[in-house]
């Protein structure tokens, strides 16, 4: 079989044509993901998101419907809404609340890194902590350190473990330069 010159534009006209098609519905797929991740968001967090008020009312819909094919319709529809919002905005504010929540995780594990040293180490660990942050109140510090080390291992609840936690919470988030 001979092609001729038409015929291998044609081939190429259609390849184009392909390609764009599948580019289009991996960007519509890409909107729909992108307005069920705003769908997962707490009302809270929705309202700060940048998005118009006909999408945060689909969204609301959304999580009032129960039946499966009206369920799906819904999140098409929020796709289909999609298409007319400000994505990079909506990216960003995402982000911006995945950093938040990435800086509150390494913090607590911060926290909880300390509490455990305390509990288990001795003196040195608490003069350690002290002179990293001056202004706690040592004699508060010792007295839930000795209250966290004699719960330890008793089938009570640790109440002591729980208040050292808090205590050196309010100490750290306090220090706005170990962030």
């Amino acid at each position: 079989m001979k092609l001729t010159m038409n015929d291998e534009t044609q081939n190429n006209a259609d390849e184009t044509e392909l390609l764009s098609k599948t580019s289009m519905k991996k960007e519509s797929q890409k909107l729909q993901d992108l307005g069920m991740e705003l769908t997962l968001l707490k009302a809270p967090k929705l309202a700060g998101m940048p998005i118009s008020d006909e999408l945060r009312d689909a969204i609301e819909l959304l999580h009032k419907l129960n039946h499966n094919e009206a369920v799906r319709r819904q999140k098409q529809f929020i796709g289909k809404l999609m298409r007319h919002e400000d994505t990079a905005a909506i990216e960003k504010a995402f982000n911006n609340i995945a950093e938040k929540q990435n800086r509150e995780a390494r913090m607590l594990k911060v926290i909880e890194r300390w509490r455990d040293n305390l509990i288990a180490g001795d003196a040195t660990v608490a003069e350690s902590f002290i002179d990293t942050f001056p202004a706690c109140d040592r004699q508060q510090l010792r007295q839930l350190i000795k209250g966290a080390k004699s719960e330890f291992g008793r089938p009570k609840p640790p109440t002591f473990t729980r208040k050292l936690f808090t205590f050196l919470r309010d100490i750290i988030t306090a220090n706005p330069e170990l962030d």
